[in-house]
């Protein structure tokens, strides 16, 4: 059963790409020994990563802002959520990436034309069973690990029923109404508006112009019809004020809350 909510409480819906960029900048935080019982200021991290390229800096950067974004509005009793298939993305993303490492090794050239080169095939006929059963836990701990040391506990829409399912069906239904670049777009944005999410964040620029003219059309009558359709349909899943999540910009321009972080040990990257 889905947790009772009030009109006033605020909820976020965080997607595959912010959560990666998290990871990432936890990682690279770690290796660099940012990481301590305290709080680590932003400009410490600009310090640290200044030596990067540009857009591994800013990859890097967004990682940081949005766990400090996350941190500071969950201290506030915001009620922060994504789902296992965004783990799921996460788990085949970090595995590929050890899986290019490990080819790269062998000095075998990874490229789509040999895409079918290990596709298939059993991880552990190319990957050390140690090496292999260490990036899945990181994965698979990663919320364990940020409600430990950040005081940042994200909910699945899964362990939900009722937010679950109505999320499936939306998702099906705003298939039919907006172009998406893929389908788990189109079940991210459904599972923000089942959970009633005020903001849905994504790193995803084309992603986020989309949620906010659903958001705010500002007299646009194609985005505002289309925003008019989907509050028919989420009335009809006893919504009596649908909420339309916004998209917030967490990008490396701006400077946001001093991170906090508990001595609890991190899994380690």
């Amino acid at each position: 059963m889905a947790p009772a909510s009030s009109s006033m409480e605020s909820v976020i819906f965080v997607d595959t790409s912010v959560l990666l960029r998290i990871r990432l900048f936890w990682d690279a935080a770690s290796r660099y020994q940012l990481i301590s019982p305290g709080h680590l200021e932003r400009k410490k991290v600009l310090q640290e990563f200044n030596q990067f390229t540009k857009r591994l800096k800013e990859v890097l950067l967004y990682g940081y802002n949005a766990l400090a974004y996350l941190q500071n509005r969950q201290r506030n009793g915001v009620r922060i959520y994504t789902s296992r298939l965004v783990r799921l993305e996460m788990l085949r993303a970090v595995l590929e990436g050890a899986l290019h490492q490990q080819l790269a090794r062998w000095g075998i050239l990874w490229h789509p034309g040999r895409a079918g080169l290990a596709f298939g095939e059993p991880l552990q006929s190319y990957l050390p069973s140690d090496e292999l059963r260490e990036s899945v836990e990181r994965i698979l701990n990663f919320p364990n690990d940020l409600s430990a040391r950040c005081g940042v506990q994200i909910l699945f829409i899964e362990d939900y029923k009722d937010y679950f399912r109505d999320a499936l069906e939306i998702a099906e239904l705003i298939t039919k109404e907006v172009i998406l670049d893929n389908i788990m777009d189109s079940f991210i944005y459904a599972s923000a508006l089942a959970v009633q999410a005020d903001q849905l964040i994504t790193s995803d620029r084309a992603f986020s112009k989309m949620i906010n003219k659903l958001c705010n059309p500002s007299g646009d009558r194609r985005w505002d019809h289309l925003q008019q359709s989907l509050r028919r349909i989420l009335e009809r899943y006893g919504q009596e004020q649908p909420v339309f999540p916004a998209s917030p910009g967490l990008g490396s321009a701006g400077t946001l809350e001093i991170l906090q972080i508990r001595s609890d040990s991190l899994t380690k990257p």
